[in-house]
């Protein structure tokens, strides 16, 4: 007589297995490319985990369809081989998750989840020894591997991956922060189903937590919560990797793009030392030598020394701006850093007394050409204190809040009329270009480079308050 049951549940066996030879393929062709996140290089234990799972969801169809070519002794040890494979599927799980806990420490990693699978195998070993009964053994056998390596390796690669979405959180994108999160609460509700979904047994808690139970309170069957918990998995697991891909994507094209900018610039600051410099200096030694030969007395000689001045000054910022194109290590260091480098040249050059106060993470890096235009920002505000008010204090303040960064700058110039004001109004939230300085322009394309706000205030007392508010990440 055909038996529809045995039918249907060969087919689950075989569904099932197929849900986790799909996450684990996935995750093994996907672990090949190399992805610059940390716990990315260990999700290939996951991938082992999902393929082995799913060759011991397969044996338990293929394996009773041979039966009847086999010995009732082999039959019966063959039962054992579906089991064992689950078993060692969860210790791949639980050294992943050893791994991200544990800072990646190898021996704590292999050693404590091979030792407990060990203490499992020798409980099944001494039930086998004591004659009891086969199918009692797999009974036991099934019920204590859950409890011993699946529980609490559920439960402890939900915890690895939270505290990774939380350690990496500044670091990341949104989007593989919130499939983290996801992927950890899928594993946690496998733990508990874990915990629920075990046969009825003779001791604590089998006896009052089961699939009987559970069943009974809620009329779900154990199969469907089952294949609920793998498909979560392989969704969550498959739109996690092509994340990582795109994300992958980007920081490479972001890194070809910030190479061959860096090479750009290389060209064009030894053009400048190469050309408009030697110009510039050979002019100034010419118009030394006029001088020279001028007299004493003469009206046309300190005006001569007056464009000698401006020529030497013109000289020695132009040099400063090279410096800052071959300024490769600005992208690389943290902002805080940055910007004390900043105030260090203004007070070697200058008395401008400078403070400076940091609120936020010290380690805070925004990506390279983000953090190359900030700082660009910051100096042509600067140099037009320096050049066009008579302050000989600034006050700078950088805060970090959650999505955005803000840079307070204070200076304490007395002029009655501080240039800034000729050059900035604020129309409709915007803020525009009115006049035709050079580097108040520049200001205004990299602020709107950056999505960023920017707003000035003349107190009565003098000065100027200049606040520049942008976003620590841009969203794709």
């Amino acid at each position: 007589m055909f038996d529809y049951n045995t039918l249907i549940q060969n087919n689950f066996y075989f569904f099932y297995g197929l849900i986790y030879f799909s996450s684990g393929l996935g995750i093994m062709i996907q672990h090949r490319k190399k992805y610059p996140f940390r716990f990315a290089k260990d999700l290939w234990l996951m991938g082992i985990y999902a393929l082995i799972h799913a060759t011991s969801e397969w044996s338990y169809t293929f394996i009773p369809l041979q039966a009847s070519h086999f010995s009732p002794q082999l039959q019966q040890l063959l039962e054992l081989v579906p089991l064992l494979l689950e078993s060692s599927s969860f210790i791949f799980l639980y050294i992943f998750s050893f791994r991200l806990l544990f800072s990646r420490r190898f021996l704590r990693a292999i050693v404590i989840p091979i030792g407990i699978f060990l203490f499992w195998c020798m409980i099944v070993g001494i039930l086998l020894a004591q004659g009891v009964i086969p199918a009692e053994v797999l009974s036991y056998s099934q019920e204590s591997s859950h409890y011993m390596l699946l529980f609490p390796a559920s439960i402890l690669t939900s915890l690895a991956l939270y505290r990774e979405g939380k350690a990496q959180g500044k670091r990341l994108p949104h989007k593989i922060i919130t499939s983290l999160n996801e992927l950890s609460g899928v594993f946690l509700f496998l733990a508990v189903l874990t915990f629920v979904m075990v046969d009825p047994g003779p001791f604590f808690p089998a006896n009052l937590i089961n699939s009987e139970v559970f069943y009974n309170s809620t009329h779900i069957p154990f199969e469907l919560s089952q294949g609920l918990v793998g498909t979560s998995i392989m969704i969550v697991t498959l739109k996690l990797l092509r994340q990582f891909n795109s994300t992958t994507d980007r920081i490479l094209a972001q890194a070809e793009e910030d190479a061959m900018r860096f090479s750009e610039r290389e060209r064009i600051s030894q053009d400048l030392h190469d050309g408009v410099i030697q110009t510039l200096y050979a002019t100034g030694m010419m118009l030394e030598a006029t001088v020279r030969k001028l007299d004493q007395e003469s009206p046309i000689r300190e005006q001569l020394n007056f464009c000698i001045k401006s020529l030497n000054t013109s000289l020695l910022d132009l040099r400063h701006y090279i410096m800052g194109l071959k300024s490769e290590d600005i992208s690389r260091m943290p902002l805080k850093t940055v910007f004390e480098n900043i105030f260090s040249e203004i007070k070697a050059k200058n008395r401008i007394q400078v403070e400076f106060s940091f609120v936020g993470d010290i380690c805070l890096q925004l990506t390279p050409n983000r953090q190359n235009h900030l700082y660009y920002v910051l100096k042509e505000l600067l140099n037009n204190i320096e050049k066009h008010t008579d302050a000989n204090k600034i006050h700078l303040k950088l805060e970090e809040e959650e999505t955005d960064l803000v840079l307070s700058l204070w200076d304490n110039g007395q002029s009655n009329e501080n240039p800034l004001q000729k050059f900035w109004v604020k129309q409709e939230g915007q803020c525009c270009c009115q006049g035709s300085g050079m580097g108040l322009r520049n200001i205004r394309e990299r602020v709107t480079i950056l999505r960023g706000e920017i707003d000035y205030f003349n107190p009565s007392i003098g000065g100027t308050i200049v606040t520049l508010r942008i976003p620590k990440e841009v969203s794709q």
